[in-house]
């Protein structure tokens, strides 16, 4: 199963909010893709950091 950047669109209601699923800003296939920090700048430019690393926690067996 890949590792996804999802993205959402969110829609302002009278009570409250509602979350429309919009299609991936990125796909791997890779296990070991991991987004950890997001950022979108004024100018729209999303900035994506990658943490690529095949051990998930401290504990490496």
């Amino acid at each position: 199963m890949p590792n996804n950047l999802h993205a959402h669109r969110f829609i302002d209601e009278s009570s409250g909010y509602t979350a429309e699923a919009l299609p991936d800003i990125i796909t791997s296939p890779r296990r070991d893709f991991r987004p950890a920090n997001v950022r979108v700048n004024p100018d729209v430019a999303i900035y994506m950091c990658d943490w690529y690393n095949s051990v998930i926690g401290h504990y490496q067996s």
